[in-house]
Protein backbone atom coordinates (compact mmCIF):
# COMPACT_ATOMS: atom_id res chain seq x y z
CA UNK A 1 0.00 0.00 0.00
CA UNK A 2 1.28 3.53 -1.08
CA UNK A 3 -0.22 6.89 -0.40
CA UNK A 4 -0.53 9.50 -2.89
CA UNK A 5 -1.77 13.47 -2.87
CA UNK A 6 -5.30 14.42 -4.00
CA UNK A 7 -3.69 16.91 -6.66
CA UNK A 8 -2.37 14.24 -8.58
CA UNK A 9 1.52 14.64 -8.35
CA UNK A 10 3.38 11.26 -9.31
CA UNK A 11 5.21 10.76 -6.05
CA UNK A 12 3.92 8.17 -4.03
CA UNK A 13 4.45 7.74 -0.13
CA UNK A 14 5.00 4.93 2.03
CA UNK A 15 2.29 4.85 4.77
CA UNK A 16 4.47 6.00 7.64
CA UNK A 17 5.88 8.88 5.28
CA UNK A 18 2.69 9.89 4.85
CA UNK A 19 1.37 9.69 8.73
CA UNK A 20 4.36 11.60 9.77
CA UNK A 21 4.08 14.01 7.10
CA UNK A 22 0.23 14.86 7.43
CA UNK A 23 0.23 16.32 3.97
CA UNK A 24 2.23 16.67 1.22
CA UNK A 25 4.51 18.94 0.08
CA UNK A 26 1.78 19.62 -2.74
CA UNK A 27 -1.00 20.98 -0.40
CA UNK A 28 -2.99 18.38 -1.53
CA UNK A 29 -4.40 15.99 1.28
CA UNK A 30 -3.04 12.04 1.55
CA UNK A 31 -4.90 9.23 0.14
CA UNK A 32 -5.08 5.18 -0.17
CA UNK A 33 -3.27 4.85 -4.16
CA UNK A 34 -5.72 2.48 -3.93
CA UNK A 35 -8.63 1.17 -1.54
CA UNK A 36 -8.43 -2.21 -0.09
CA UNK A 37 -11.59 -4.46 -0.61
CA UNK A 38 -13.04 -6.95 1.96
CA UNK A 39 -16.09 -9.37 1.83
CA UNK A 40 -18.76 -10.34 3.90
CA UNK A 41 -16.50 -13.32 5.69
CA UNK A 42 -13.99 -10.93 6.61
CA UNK A 43 -16.53 -8.24 8.26
CA UNK A 44 -18.54 -11.05 9.83
CA UNK A 45 -14.90 -12.17 11.41
CA UNK A 46 -14.37 -8.75 13.24
CA UNK A 47 -17.55 -9.88 15.72
CA UNK A 48 -15.64 -12.25 17.25
CA UNK A 49 -12.75 -10.31 17.73
CA UNK A 50 -12.15 -7.81 20.90
CA UNK A 51 -12.53 -4.22 19.96
CA UNK A 52 -8.65 -3.82 20.08
CA UNK A 53 -7.99 -6.73 16.95
CA UNK A 54 -11.10 -5.57 14.95
CA UNK A 55 -9.48 -1.97 14.77
CA UNK A 56 -5.83 -3.58 14.32
CA UNK A 57 -6.96 -5.83 11.36
CA UNK A 58 -8.52 -2.64 9.55
CA UNK A 59 -5.25 -0.57 10.04
CA UNK A 60 -3.13 -3.76 8.73
CA UNK A 61 -5.31 -3.09 5.17
CA UNK A 62 -3.69 0.51 5.03
CA UNK A 63 -0.49 0.82 7.35
CA UNK A 64 1.68 -2.08 5.25
CA UNK A 65 4.81 -1.27 7.05
CA UNK A 66 3.74 -2.22 10.15
CA UNK A 67 3.66 -5.49 11.35
CA UNK A 68 0.19 -7.16 12.89
CA UNK A 69 2.23 -7.43 16.46
CA UNK A 70 2.97 -3.75 16.28
CA UNK A 71 -0.30 -2.83 15.28
CA UNK A 72 -1.92 -5.23 17.99
CA UNK A 73 -0.03 -4.33 20.20
CA UNK A 74 -0.76 -0.48 20.00
CA UNK A 75 -4.41 -1.18 19.96
CA UNK A 76 -4.16 -3.28 22.95
CA UNK A 77 -2.53 -0.49 24.84
CA UNK A 78 -4.91 2.34 23.16
CA UNK A 79 -8.59 0.40 23.69
CA UNK A 80 -8.11 -0.70 27.03
CA UNK A 81 -10.21 -1.03 29.54
CA UNK A 82 -8.38 2.10 31.42
CA UNK A 83 -9.32 4.44 28.66
CA UNK A 84 -12.55 3.14 27.42
CA UNK A 85 -14.18 0.64 29.80
CA UNK A 86 -15.26 -3.13 29.42
CA UNK A 87 -17.41 -1.63 25.70
CA UNK A 88 -15.27 0.80 23.49
CA UNK A 89 -17.49 0.61 20.94
CA UNK A 90 -20.63 -0.52 20.67
CA UNK A 91 -24.17 -0.66 19.22
CA UNK A 92 -27.22 0.18 21.36
CA UNK A 93 -30.68 -0.35 20.60
CA UNK A 94 -33.05 2.71 21.35
CA UNK A 95 -36.17 1.09 21.48
CA UNK A 96 -36.78 -2.81 22.75
CA UNK A 97 -39.77 -2.94 20.33
CA UNK A 98 -37.71 -1.78 17.48
CA UNK A 99 -34.64 -3.56 15.74
CA UNK A 100 -33.74 -1.18 13.23
CA UNK A 101 -32.18 2.01 14.90
CA UNK A 102 -28.99 1.62 16.76
CA UNK A 103 -26.81 4.42 18.55
CA UNK A 104 -23.13 3.73 17.80
CA UNK A 105 -22.27 5.09 21.25
CA UNK A 106 -18.45 6.99 20.92
CA UNK A 107 -18.70 8.50 23.70
CA UNK A 108 -16.59 6.22 26.51
CA UNK A 109 -13.31 7.62 26.20
CA UNK A 110 -10.91 10.03 28.04
CA UNK A 111 -12.69 12.98 26.92
CA UNK A 112 -16.01 11.52 26.48
CA UNK A 113 -16.11 12.27 22.86
CA UNK A 114 -15.59 9.87 19.91
CA UNK A 115 -12.43 11.76 18.79
CA UNK A 116 -10.66 9.95 21.33
CA UNK A 117 -10.98 6.63 18.98
CA UNK A 118 -8.40 8.31 16.59
CA UNK A 119 -6.82 10.73 18.53
CA UNK A 120 -5.06 8.05 21.15
CA UNK A 121 -3.95 6.47 18.44
CA UNK A 122 -1.85 8.85 17.33
CA UNK A 123 1.76 8.86 19.40
CA UNK A 124 1.77 5.31 18.92
CA UNK A 125 1.63 5.48 15.36
CA UNK A 126 3.43 8.92 14.79
CA UNK A 127 6.07 7.26 16.97
CA UNK A 128 6.73 4.07 15.33
CA UNK A 129 6.53 5.97 11.69
CA UNK A 130 9.25 7.72 13.10
CA UNK A 131 11.43 4.43 14.04
CA UNK A 132 10.49 3.44 10.28
CA UNK A 133 11.59 7.11 8.95
CA UNK A 134 14.83 7.48 11.42
CA UNK A 135 14.21 11.03 11.58
CA UNK A 136 14.32 11.53 14.81
CA UNK A 137 12.62 14.80 15.06
CA UNK A 138 10.37 16.81 17.47
CA UNK A 139 6.38 16.70 15.89
CA UNK A 140 4.59 20.07 16.06
CA UNK A 141 1.04 19.00 15.88
CA UNK A 142 -1.44 21.79 14.73
CA UNK A 143 -4.90 21.52 14.86
CA UNK A 144 -8.50 23.87 14.65
CA UNK A 145 -11.36 22.76 16.40
CA UNK A 146 -14.49 23.54 17.48
CA UNK A 147 -14.14 21.62 20.84
CA UNK A 148 -13.36 18.12 21.12
CA UNK A 149 -10.87 17.73 18.54
CA UNK A 150 -8.76 20.19 20.56
CA UNK A 151 -9.72 18.55 23.43
CA UNK A 152 -8.74 15.61 22.87
CA UNK A 153 -5.36 16.57 21.12
CA UNK A 154 -4.48 18.30 23.94
CA UNK A 155 -5.55 15.80 26.18
CA UNK A 156 -3.47 12.93 24.65
CA UNK A 157 -0.25 14.41 23.93
CA UNK A 158 -0.03 16.57 26.95
CA UNK A 159 3.46 15.63 28.44
CA UNK A 160 4.58 13.28 25.59
CA UNK A 161 8.15 13.35 24.48
CA UNK A 162 8.75 14.54 21.05
CA UNK A 163 5.33 16.27 20.60
CA UNK A 164 4.19 19.24 21.16
CA UNK A 165 0.56 20.10 20.02
CA UNK A 166 -0.99 23.91 19.17
CA UNK A 167 -5.29 24.07 19.27
CA UNK A 168 -6.92 27.19 17.64
CA UNK A 169 -9.98 26.92 18.93
CA UNK A 170 -12.99 28.66 16.35
CA UNK A 171 -15.34 29.63 19.07
CA UNK A 172 -18.47 32.11 19.73
CA UNK A 173 -16.14 34.59 21.01
CA UNK A 174 -17.92 34.22 24.51
CA UNK A 175 -16.30 31.80 27.72
CA UNK A 176 -17.67 28.69 27.51
CA UNK A 177 -17.75 24.94 28.57
CA UNK A 178 -14.76 24.04 25.55
CA UNK A 179 -12.57 26.65 26.40
CA UNK A 180 -12.36 25.68 30.10
CA UNK A 181 -11.59 22.19 28.93
CA UNK A 182 -9.09 23.33 26.65
CA UNK A 183 -7.32 24.92 29.03
CA UNK A 184 -7.04 22.63 31.67
CA UNK A 185 -6.33 20.14 29.34
CA UNK A 186 -2.63 21.80 28.17
CA UNK A 187 0.32 20.60 29.34
CA UNK A 188 4.08 22.41 28.98
CA UNK A 189 4.33 20.65 25.86
CA UNK A 190 0.75 22.48 24.64
CA UNK A 191 -0.87 25.56 23.60
CA UNK A 192 -4.31 26.34 23.18
CA UNK A 193 -5.79 29.84 21.82
CA UNK A 194 -9.03 31.03 20.87
CA UNK A 195 -9.99 32.60 17.78
CA UNK A 196 -13.18 34.75 15.87
CA UNK A 197 -12.30 33.73 12.77
CA UNK A 198 -14.28 30.16 11.37
CA UNK A 199 -13.32 26.96 11.73
CA UNK A 200 -12.99 26.60 7.62
CA UNK A 201 -10.60 29.82 8.25
CA UNK A 202 -8.28 28.50 10.55
CA UNK A 203 -8.08 25.31 8.69
CA UNK A 204 -7.04 26.60 5.48
CA UNK A 205 -4.87 28.93 7.66
CA UNK A 206 -3.27 25.16 9.34
CA UNK A 207 -2.69 24.35 5.34
CA UNK A 208 -0.96 27.16 4.12
CA UNK A 209 1.34 26.86 6.84
CA UNK A 210 1.82 22.94 5.99
CA UNK A 211 2.35 23.87 2.85
CA UNK A 212 4.43 27.06 3.52
CA UNK A 213 8.55 26.01 2.75
CA UNK A 214 9.95 28.36 4.42
CA UNK A 215 7.96 27.56 7.45
CA UNK A 216 9.06 24.15 7.19
CA UNK A 217 12.44 24.72 6.41
CA UNK A 218 12.87 26.74 9.06
CA UNK A 219 11.36 24.62 11.78
CA UNK A 220 13.34 21.79 10.06
CA UNK A 221 16.89 23.68 11.04
CA UNK A 222 15.73 23.29 14.82
CA UNK A 223 14.37 20.06 14.38
CA UNK A 224 10.88 20.18 14.14
CA UNK A 225 8.76 18.11 11.87
CA UNK A 226 5.00 20.41 11.48
CA UNK A 227 1.76 18.42 10.80
CA UNK A 228 -1.15 18.47 12.07
CA UNK A 229 -3.77 16.40 14.59
CA UNK A 230 -6.57 17.68 12.40
CA UNK A 231 -8.62 15.08 9.99
CA UNK A 232 -6.48 16.62 7.51
CA UNK A 233 -4.23 13.71 8.71
CA UNK A 234 -5.05 10.36 6.88
CA UNK A 235 -3.98 9.09 10.89
CA UNK A 236 -7.65 10.68 11.77
CA UNK A 237 -9.27 9.03 9.32
CA UNK A 238 -8.41 5.12 9.70
CA UNK A 239 -9.76 4.30 13.55
CA UNK A 240 -13.47 5.86 11.98
CA UNK A 241 -13.21 3.12 8.95
CA UNK A 242 -12.90 0.55 11.82
CA UNK A 243 -16.03 1.70 13.92
CA UNK A 244 -17.87 1.49 11.11
CA UNK A 245 -16.30 -2.21 10.08
CA UNK A 246 -16.82 -2.83 13.72
CA UNK A 247 -20.95 -1.60 13.57
CA UNK A 248 -21.46 -3.58 10.09
CA UNK A 249 -20.12 -6.72 12.07
CA UNK A 250 -22.28 -6.21 14.69
CA UNK A 251 -25.42 -5.92 12.43
CA UNK A 252 -24.64 -9.50 10.94
CA UNK A 253 -23.63 -10.75 14.24
CA UNK A 254 -27.14 -9.84 15.70
CA UNK A 255 -28.77 -10.75 12.29
CA UNK A 256 -29.89 -7.03 12.10
CA UNK A 257 -29.25 -7.67 8.42
CA UNK A 258 -28.08 -10.65 6.73
CA UNK A 259 -26.13 -11.55 3.54
CA UNK A 260 -27.96 -10.23 0.35
CA UNK A 261 -29.91 -7.04 2.53
CA UNK A 262 -29.64 -3.41 0.57
CA UNK A 263 -27.17 -2.79 3.83
CA UNK A 264 -27.94 -0.29 6.59
CA UNK A 265 -28.45 3.51 6.87
CA UNK A 266 -25.65 5.41 8.36
CA UNK A 267 -26.67 8.92 9.84
CA UNK A 268 -23.42 11.47 10.14
CA UNK A 269 -23.70 14.90 12.17
CA UNK A 270 -22.49 17.63 8.91
CA UNK A 271 -19.56 19.48 10.69
CA UNK A 272 -17.58 15.93 11.37
CA UNK A 273 -15.66 15.66 8.04
CA UNK A 274 -13.08 13.03 9.35
CA UNK A 275 -16.73 10.69 9.63
CA UNK A 276 -18.48 11.42 6.39
CA UNK A 277 -15.41 10.70 4.42
CA UNK A 278 -14.63 7.56 6.21
CA UNK A 279 -18.15 6.27 5.45
CA UNK A 280 -17.16 6.71 2.09
CA UNK A 281 -13.94 4.90 2.04
CA UNK A 282 -15.96 2.34 4.34
CA UNK A 283 -18.71 1.95 1.38
CA UNK A 284 -15.95 1.54 -1.20
CA UNK A 285 -13.90 -1.03 0.68
CA UNK A 286 -17.56 -2.70 0.32
CA UNK A 287 -19.32 -2.29 3.59
CA UNK A 288 -23.04 -2.61 3.19
CA UNK A 289 -24.33 1.28 3.73
CA UNK A 290 -26.71 1.65 1.42
CA UNK A 291 -27.10 5.98 2.33
CA UNK A 292 -24.89 7.93 3.71
CA UNK A 293 -27.58 10.82 5.38
CA UNK A 294 -25.46 14.01 5.96
CA UNK A 295 -27.46 16.32 9.19
CA UNK A 296 -26.77 19.63 8.91
CA UNK A 297 -28.02 23.05 11.32
CA UNK A 298 -28.73 26.37 9.67
CA UNK A 299 -25.16 26.52 8.71
CA UNK A 300 -25.97 25.21 5.18
CA UNK A 301 -22.19 24.99 3.16
CA UNK A 302 -21.80 21.61 3.18
CA UNK A 303 -25.80 20.89 2.30
CA UNK A 304 -26.15 23.59 -0.30
CA UNK A 305 -22.84 21.51 -1.78
CA UNK A 306 -24.39 18.56 -1.54
CA UNK A 307 -28.28 19.21 -3.11
CA UNK A 308 -26.93 22.32 -5.42
CA UNK A 309 -23.33 21.69 -6.52
CA UNK A 310 -22.34 25.05 -4.68
CA UNK A 311 -20.53 26.77 -2.23
CA UNK A 312 -19.78 30.00 -1.07
CA UNK A 313 -17.56 31.53 1.63
CA UNK A 314 -19.39 34.44 1.86
CA UNK A 315 -21.78 32.20 3.85
CA UNK A 316 -21.50 33.60 7.79
CA UNK A 317 -21.34 31.12 10.00
CA UNK A 318 -24.11 31.04 12.96
CA UNK A 319 -22.91 29.95 16.19
CA UNK A 320 -25.63 27.45 17.64
CA UNK A 321 -25.93 25.09 20.36
CA UNK A 322 -24.87 22.56 17.90
CA UNK A 323 -21.29 23.65 17.69
CA UNK A 324 -19.78 20.69 15.98
CA UNK A 325 -22.47 21.31 13.31
CA UNK A 326 -21.34 24.98 13.06
CA UNK A 327 -18.87 24.96 10.30
CA UNK A 328 -19.30 25.78 6.68
CA UNK A 329 -17.29 23.28 5.18
CA UNK A 330 -15.62 20.30 6.65
CA UNK A 331 -11.47 20.50 6.18
CA UNK A 332 -12.30 17.32 4.15
CA UNK A 333 -14.05 18.49 1.49
CA UNK A 334 -11.01 17.80 -0.69
CA UNK A 335 -10.90 14.16 0.02
CA UNK A 336 -14.84 14.16 -0.26
CA UNK A 337 -14.37 15.44 -4.09
CA UNK A 338 -11.74 13.26 -4.98
CA UNK A 339 -13.57 9.99 -3.99
CA UNK A 340 -16.69 11.06 -5.14
CA UNK A 341 -15.54 12.48 -8.60
CA UNK A 342 -13.75 8.90 -9.17
CA UNK A 343 -10.39 10.23 -8.15
CA UNK A 344 -10.50 12.81 -10.81
CA UNK A 345 -7.50 15.21 -9.92
CA UNK A 346 -7.52 17.63 -12.22
CA UNK A 347 -11.26 17.86 -11.64
CA UNK A 348 -10.56 18.39 -8.06
CA UNK A 349 -7.81 21.05 -8.46
CA UNK A 350 -10.12 23.10 -10.22
CA UNK A 351 -12.41 23.23 -7.91
CA UNK A 352 -10.26 23.74 -4.68
CA UNK A 353 -8.48 26.30 -6.86
CA UNK A 354 -11.92 28.10 -6.77
CA UNK A 355 -12.27 27.69 -3.37
CA UNK A 356 -8.94 29.10 -2.51
CA UNK A 357 -8.68 31.87 -4.53
CA UNK A 358 -12.51 32.92 -4.58
CA UNK A 359 -14.02 31.43 -1.92
CA UNK A 360 -16.62 28.90 -3.83
CA UNK A 361 -17.13 25.69 -5.28
CA UNK A 362 -19.70 25.47 -8.25
CA UNK A 363 -19.91 21.76 -9.14
CA UNK A 364 -20.76 21.17 -13.05
CA UNK A 365 -24.18 19.47 -13.71
CA UNK A 366 -22.91 15.95 -13.94
CA UNK A 367 -20.50 16.32 -11.05
CA UNK A 368 -23.55 17.52 -8.98
CA UNK A 369 -25.44 14.79 -10.00
CA UNK A 370 -22.81 12.36 -9.02
CA UNK A 371 -22.74 14.25 -5.25
CA UNK A 372 -26.27 14.14 -5.04
CA UNK A 373 -26.66 10.39 -6.10
CA UNK A 374 -23.77 9.38 -3.45
CA UNK A 375 -24.81 11.61 -0.23
CA UNK A 376 -28.17 13.13 1.12
CA UNK A 377 -28.24 15.43 3.38
CA UNK A 378 -31.22 16.76 5.57
CA UNK A 379 -31.08 20.17 7.89
CA UNK A 380 -32.69 20.65 11.01
CA UNK A 381 -33.58 23.57 12.88
CA UNK A 382 -31.31 23.92 15.95
CA UNK A 383 -33.35 26.46 17.34
CA UNK A 384 -35.51 23.52 18.28
CA UNK A 385 -32.96 21.22 19.62
CA UNK A 386 -33.87 21.93 23.41
CA UNK A 387 -37.57 19.87 22.17
CA UNK A 388 -35.74 17.50 20.27
CA UNK A 389 -33.55 16.55 23.13
CA UNK A 390 -36.51 16.13 25.59
CA UNK A 391 -39.03 14.36 23.13
CA UNK A 392 -36.24 11.72 22.86
CA UNK A 393 -35.82 11.91 26.51
CA UNK A 394 -39.35 11.42 27.40
CA UNK A 395 -39.77 8.55 24.40
CA UNK A 396 -36.60 6.69 25.17
CA UNK A 397 -35.32 7.47 28.79
CA UNK A 398 -32.06 8.65 26.79
CA UNK A 399 -30.85 11.93 27.02
CA UNK A 400 -28.66 12.36 23.97
CA UNK A 401 -25.93 15.37 23.76
CA UNK A 402 -27.64 17.75 21.55
CA UNK A 403 -25.60 17.14 18.41
CA UNK A 404 -26.50 13.25 18.85
CA UNK A 405 -30.19 14.84 19.34
CA UNK A 406 -30.31 16.63 16.24
CA UNK A 407 -28.91 13.25 13.63
CA UNK A 408 -31.49 11.10 15.34
CA UNK A 409 -34.50 13.80 14.77
CA UNK A 410 -33.19 14.54 11.23
CA UNK A 411 -33.02 10.45 10.42
CA UNK A 412 -36.69 10.41 11.82
CA UNK A 413 -38.01 12.99 9.65
CA UNK A 414 -35.94 10.98 6.59
CA UNK A 415 -37.39 8.08 7.91
CA UNK A 416 -41.41 8.81 7.47
CA UNK A 417 -40.82 10.09 4.62
CA UNK A 418 -39.22 6.12 3.30
CA UNK A 419 -41.59 2.92 1.93
CA UNK A 420 -38.81 0.81 3.18
CA UNK A 421 -37.51 -0.05 6.55
CA UNK A 422 -33.95 -0.46 6.68
CA UNK A 423 -30.75 -0.71 9.65
CA UNK A 424 -30.00 2.65 11.00
CA UNK A 425 -26.74 3.62 12.55
CA UNK A 426 -26.55 7.16 14.12
CA UNK A 427 -23.47 8.64 15.29
CA UNK A 428 -23.52 9.15 19.42
CA UNK A 429 -20.19 11.26 18.80
CA UNK A 430 -20.32 12.65 22.63
CA UNK A 431 -21.37 12.94 26.10
CA UNK A 432 -24.49 14.81 26.97
CA UNK A 433 -22.47 16.50 30.06
CA UNK A 434 -20.48 18.10 27.91
CA UNK A 435 -23.30 20.61 27.17
CA UNK A 436 -24.55 21.34 30.56
CA UNK A 437 -26.76 24.73 29.48
CA UNK A 438 -28.47 23.28 26.30
CA UNK A 439 -29.34 19.65 28.72
CA UNK A 440 -30.21 21.56 32.18
CA UNK A 441 -32.68 24.22 29.66
CA UNK A 442 -34.18 21.08 27.83
CA UNK A 443 -34.45 18.86 30.44
CA UNK A 444 -35.63 21.53 33.09
CA UNK A 445 -37.12 24.27 31.48
CA UNK A 446 -35.76 27.04 29.10
CA UNK A 447 -33.24 29.45 31.00
CA UNK A 448 -32.95 26.82 34.01
CA UNK A 449 -28.99 27.13 33.59
CA UNK A 450 -28.96 30.75 34.02
CA UNK A 451 -26.68 31.54 37.14
CA UNK A 452 -25.92 28.16 38.10
CA UNK A 453 -22.65 27.02 38.91
CA UNK A 454 -21.20 24.31 36.74
CA UNK A 455 -20.56 21.87 39.48
CA UNK A 456 -23.96 22.41 40.43
CA UNK A 457 -25.55 21.67 36.61
CA UNK A 458 -23.33 18.56 36.56
CA UNK A 459 -24.38 17.01 39.81
CA UNK A 460 -28.18 17.93 38.79
CA UNK A 461 -27.82 16.35 35.06
CA UNK A 462 -25.95 13.44 36.37
CA UNK A 463 -28.81 12.95 39.23
CA UNK A 464 -31.78 13.41 36.26
CA UNK A 465 -30.54 11.31 33.81
CA UNK A 466 -29.23 8.37 36.13
CA UNK A 467 -25.43 8.32 34.79
CA UNK A 468 -22.32 9.13 36.78
CA UNK A 469 -20.05 12.34 35.57
CA UNK A 470 -17.15 11.26 33.61
CA UNK A 471 -14.12 12.07 34.73
CA UNK A 472 -13.40 14.10 31.81
CA UNK A 473 -15.92 16.91 33.34
CA UNK A 474 -15.49 16.65 37.05
CA UNK A 475 -11.52 18.32 36.26
CA UNK A 476 -12.80 21.13 34.94
CA UNK A 477 -13.52 23.95 37.21
CA UNK A 478 -14.55 27.62 35.48
CA UNK A 479 -13.40 29.56 38.09
CA UNK A 480 -9.44 28.43 37.60
CA UNK A 481 -9.92 28.54 34.23
CA UNK A 482 -8.09 31.39 33.00
CA UNK A 483 -9.41 33.24 29.41
CA UNK A 484 -7.48 31.38 26.42
CA UNK A 485 -5.41 34.08 24.56
CA UNK A 486 -6.18 35.16 21.27
CA UNK A 487 -5.03 35.13 17.66
CA UNK A 488 -6.85 36.95 15.24
CA UNK A 489 -6.87 35.86 11.25
CA UNK A 490 -3.33 35.48 9.82
CA UNK A 491 -1.73 35.26 13.14
CA UNK A 492 -1.58 30.90 13.16
CA UNK A 493 2.13 31.40 11.25
CA UNK A 494 3.43 34.20 13.85
CA UNK A 495 2.27 32.31 16.66
CA UNK A 496 4.18 28.88 15.80
CA UNK A 497 6.97 31.39 15.88
CA UNK A 498 6.60 33.12 19.33
CA UNK A 499 5.88 30.03 20.80
CA UNK A 500 8.61 27.85 19.85
CA UNK A 501 11.16 30.85 20.34
CA UNK A 502 12.05 31.22 16.69
CA UNK A 503 12.76 34.48 15.35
Amino acid sequence: MFYISTRGTQKIYTPSEALRRGVPEDGGLFVPQTIPRVDEEWILNLAQMPYYQAVASVLELFLTDFSSSELNEICYEVYSEDNFGEKPAFLEQLNPYNPYEHLLRLDSGPTASSKDYSMLLVPALLSLAEEKTGDGMQQLLLTATTGNAGIAALSTLTDIENFAVMAFYAGSGEPGSAEYELQAACGENCFASSSTASFEELSQEIRLCLADRDLVAKLREHRVILSTANSLNWIRIMPVIAYYCWAASWLYAQERMISGDEGFILTVPGGNGSELVAALYARAMGLPIAKILVVTNRNKGLSNLIREGSYSRKLKVIHTELPGMDVDLPMNVERLLFEILDRDCDRVSLYINDLINEGIIRLNKQDSAIMRSALETISIDDRMISSFILSIYDRTDYALDPHTAAALSAYELWRDRQKKVLPAVILNLDSPFRFLGTMSNALRGRGYAGGRSREVLLSELAEEIGLTVPDAFTAVHEQEAAPLPMVKKGEIKRTILEQLGIA
